[in-house]
């Protein structure tokens, strides 16, 4: 999918379930989504587990992790769902969630076969958590302060706000 056209889609769902641009993203506000944290595996994030025909979307959360870091997580899963779910051929399947900063990028399969759906995803919950909109107001108003208060703002990790204000053309 078109990089346009997913961070459209993110933002229209941003202003349609949180037009106040409220911080952290409300998710409770979001029909059938089910999220439950707990302890997992120390390379594993998150995971995503829904039923195609049902709409239910059940997304585990690593309760060790920042609140930063589930948040994203939380929005990463949701975008898997929102545009990968006719791609996920088992009716159920679970998707798992490696921890961005333990995972490996190096793998040919990965590369091949991974980076393009994880890069949408990442995207999509980019886009969804830190709408332009918002973003760009808070980036004009805080100038100067630097990125670690406006991460600590949109409640997302620091390497995602990064590259948030990058992908805007904010900062360089």
């Amino acid at each position: 999918m078109e990089t346009k056209k997913i961070v459209s889609l993110a933002e229209r769902m941003s202003a349609k379930f949180n037009p106040e641009g409220l911080t952290p993203f409300p998710f409770s506000r979001m029909p059938g989504m089910i999220v439950e944290t707990d302890m997992l595996p120390y390379d594993i994030a998150g995971g995503l587990l829904f039923t195609k025909e049902g709409g239910i979307i059940n997304i585990w959360i690593d309760r060790s992790r920042s609140e930063e870091r589930k948040l994203y997580t939380k929005a990463h899963c949701f975008g898997h769902y929102y545009l990968h779910r006719d791609n996920i051929p088992n009716d159920g399947q679970l998707i798992v969630e490696l921890d961005p900063d333990t995972r490996s990028y190096d793998t040919a399969v990965y590369k091949e076969k991974f980076w393009r759906t994880e890069y949408e995803a990442d995207l999509f919950a980019s886009a969804l958590l830190m709408p332009a909109r918002w973003v760009r107001k808070v980036w004009k108003e805080l100038k100067g302060i630097g990125i670690g208060p406006c991460s600590k703002i949109f409640c997302v990790p620091f390497f995602e706000m990064t590259m948030r204000l990058k992908h805007l053309g904010l900062i360089e």
